[in-house]
Order: structure tokens, then sequence, then C-alpha cells
């Protein structure tokens, strides 16, 4: 007979929570005999998916798998490509051409993202012919009337609301193509997200500096990486927080 190894910071959680072992596989996109698994085998998941249920319980990852934490310390940084001072440093075709090539995956999470809007030529055919070809395509942009936005635009000098504004004018011809879905959220934004397949665009936010002016991270996904999938994690957090576009 196999023996139990209880996770038991897991099962506490789950406990505290009050989700169903159902409800906690539906968020973190497996099924419910994996949250079993977790629980009672000493099962322990991909990063993307200790994300997931880290931020569905409300709890660090490391508390939930305390044993990969000296893994997270060491983790290699080979999927860091390159660190941009500003986002107009940013070649203009890696705004672009990662979209275009795009076969599972386009997903954005910003306020406003105009700069991708305005950078990236034929943007919006580009993303109805990937989505008529099967790839998932998510944009979470920010709520024009929520305090988080109000709050940002004061912080930046910017008004933030009209931004966003203008994002949803551009991109309204493509919201009810099929396989595209854009939502929108009310998240104190630290970071900004381009991710196409397996390379990803981070725009990191300070207080009181325009997005437009902060760092541009680029990560290119790879098995012995780390931070790709520590911020694959955030948006996912960032998407299910956020709520469908009215129009």
């Amino acid at each position: 007979m196999t023996k139990e190894l209880l996770n038991k910071p897991l099962l506490a959680c789950i406990e505290a929570s009050g989700l169903t072992r159902e409800e906690l596989a539906r968020r973190c996109e497996v099924n419910a005999k994996s949250i079993w698994m977790w629980t009672h085998r000493g099962q322990i998941p991909h990063m993307r998916t200790q994300l997931l249920a880290a931020a569905a319980l409300g709890v660090n990852r490391t508390y939930l798998w305390p044993e990969t934490s000296k893994q997270a310390t060491i983790a290699s940084d080979a999927d860091f490509v390159a660190r941009y001072e500003n986002r107009g440093l940013v070649p203009a075709d890696l705004w672009s051409s990662p979209a275009r090539q795009a076969r599972e995956q386009i997903s954005v999470a910003a306020y406003a993202s105009l700069l991708w809007c305005q950078t990236s030529p034929g943007l919006l055919d580009n993303l109805k012919e990937r989505a008529d070809h099967g790839v998932a395509i998510r944009i979470a942009l920010g709520d024009p009337d929520s305090d988080a936005v109000a709050r940002r635009g004061q912080e930046e000098g910017i008004d933030m609301g009209a931004r966003i504004r203008n994002t949803f004018k551009f991109i309204e011809p493509i919201v009810d193509h099929p396989g595209i879905e854009v939502r929108q959220h009310d998240t104190t934004l630290y970071n900004s997200y381009y991710i196409a397949d397996s390379v990803m665009l981070v725009n990191s936010h300070s207080l009181g500096v325009q997005a437009c002016n902060a760092p541009v991270l680029h990560f290119q996904r790879v098995t012995t990486g780390h931070s790709f999938d520590f911020y694959q994690g955030n948006f996912e957090y960032i998407w299910g927080q956020a709520k469908p576009h009215a129009g």
C-alpha cells in the first residue's frame, strides 16, 4: 500500500480558502485528481501551476512547497535575453514579429498599451489571422473608471483613463472576433506583459515614472529558466481577476 505524504500547508490553505478541490483545479487548469496528488502523494507540480495555485490561495508558492525554495534561489537566468532602458530602445520588430509568428498564445496585460498598438503595423489584421489559426489571444487592459487607473494617472501626470479608452476604441474591430478575448482589470499593475509563445517583454513600472520611460526586460522561455514562468504566472493572476470588456 502506498504511504500517504501529506502536504499539510497546502491542505490547510485549501481549507482556509473555502475552495473545493474541483474549484482549485479549475483555477490551476488541472483536473481534481492532480490536487489530490499534491495534497496526499507529495507530488510537486510544474512551476507555472505552483504559481497559479499560490495566487488562488493567496499565499507564497514556497509556503505550499517549501522544498522548492532552494531551487528557486539558485534558478538559472538562462531565459533572460536583454534589458532595455526604456520602451523606445526596444527594437521595433520585437514588438510585432513574435505576435506574427505565434502558434499558441498571444497574451497582453497592461493599462493602455498604446505603444504596442502604434508600433505594430497591421496589428489588428494579424491578431484576427492568428486567432483564425487557433492561437489563443488574451488582452487585458485597465478599467478606465477604476481607482487603480486614476491613481496611476495621477502618479504619472497623465490622463490614463483617456489613453485606455483610445486603445479600446482602436481594438474595437476585433473585440468580438472568435478566438480573441478582451478583458479589463483594476489591479495595481507592477509590470506590463507582452507574451507571444516563448517570447516575453516585461515593462516594469516605477512610482512617478511614465511606463514608456521605465526598463523593459526580454525573456525567452527555456527549460532551465525560472523568470519566464514566474511572470507568466503573474499574467495569469491578472487575467483571472479581470472582467469581460463590455464594449
